[in-house]
């Protein structure tokens, strides 16, 4: 019936409105949490008496919003490779060229000496070059592919070589290169950007709870030294909190390519320097610890009693007192006679 489609319409539409208003309350929410752990003190003496769980979901959501961030810039940037090496290729390299190795031994269809590269990275095939000697022709940085082995000059490692024979038998050929290069898309690219995405999220968070972990012990002796009496799981739940600014300015520095040497080191010590003096200043364990949050919901009760409320109860406190003051009977009973 038209009537029950209406409803159901209705039903669907206001659901769907439910489901975004969550979703932006949580982003809101995040993104309030994200901002006060990168200078709030007053927000990390919250943290500080609250667990490690919490700690630890705010964590885990912070690097997955710069997973999801990461993920959006992989996409365009392996398109734009995948379109660079295409075009690289069609230029370069002739369209039935190949290069195989078989029992530990180079051959290849190109005309050889075969140059590919640019002035910073040269890759030279060249089966006339015999032997494991480092030649003299590979006198910048890049890669020789000789008969017997592979040269390497690098300007980390300095000259490298490998022989052949340790490679398995293969062959490598422009128009198979151009193949895979054209099947990389769709679900492939799907399948790419997940594998990427969740490898991404696990060493960078893996990372970032081995240094917190560390860096807490630190935090932890400072600490004792400055007299603060705060347990190590309360330092470890404030680094989670901490690594958000260096994080967030290492990736700002790396984007704009202007690495600062230990900036996040430098960066989360500040944070944790000025817990440790507000903690001293106002000292959240031991007598002087905040409300629990029983303490603050009987506090928040007591503030929402109605004028009226209070009123009556003052009365019925005062009545109460009366009662107390009344002489008892037994006392108001005449003295026995000889008494």
């Amino acid at each position: 019936m038209p009537h029950d489609k209406n409803v159901r319409g209705t039903y669907a539409i206001l659901f769907c409105m439910n489901i975004i208003r969550k979703f932006v309350n949580s982003v809101s929410a995040f993104l309030s949490v994200a901002g006060k752990s990168c200078y709030d003190l007053e927000f990390y003496r919250g943290v500080r008496t609250r667990t490690v769980g919490s700690a630890f979901r705010y964590a885990l959501s912070f690097h997955f919003a710069l997973t999801l961030f990461a993920a959006a810039l992989f996409v365009p940037a392996s398109l734009g490779a995948k379109a660079a090496l295409t075009e690289y290729l069609t230029k370069t390299i002739p369209e039935n060229a190949s290069v195989s190795v078989s029992h530990g031994q180079l051959t290849t269809t190109l005309s050889v000496p075969y140059e590919l590269g640019n002035d910073s990275f040269h890759v030279i095939v060249d089966p006339a070059q015999e032997g494991i000697a480092f030649p003299d022709k590979l006198k910048t940085v890049g890669i020789l592919m000789g008969r017997d082995a592979m040269f390497i000059r690098s300007q980390t490692n300095g000259m490298q070589v490998r022989e052949l024979k340790t490679l398995p038998d293969m062959t490598v050929s422009r128009n198979r290169v151009m193949e895979l290069l054209s099947q990389f898309s769709g679900w492939a690219m799907a399948a790419a950007l997940l594998a990427f995405s969740t490898l991404f999220l696990l060493i960078f968070l893996g990372s970032t709870m081995v240094t917190v972990a560390s860096y807490s012990l630190f935090a932890w002796l400072f600490g004792k030294l400055w007299r603060t009496n705060l347990r190590y799981s309360a330092w470890f739940a404030t680094g989670l909190h901490a690594v958000t600014l260096p994080v967030l300015v290492d990736m700002l520095f790396g984007a704009i390519g202007l690495p600062v040497p230990f900036a996040f080191t430098v960066i989360y010590f500040l944070i944790m320097g000025s817990v440790i003096t507000d903690e001293r200043s106002q000292p959240t364990s031991g007598d002087n610890s905040v409300p629990t949050a029983t303490e603050m919901a009987v506090d928040e009760e007591v503030d929402a009693l109605s004028p009226d409320e209070e009123k009556k109860d003052d009365e019925e406190g005062e009545e109460e007192t009366e009662i107390d003051d009344k002489p008892k009977d037994e006392d108001r009973k005449p003295p026995k006679s000889g008494e």
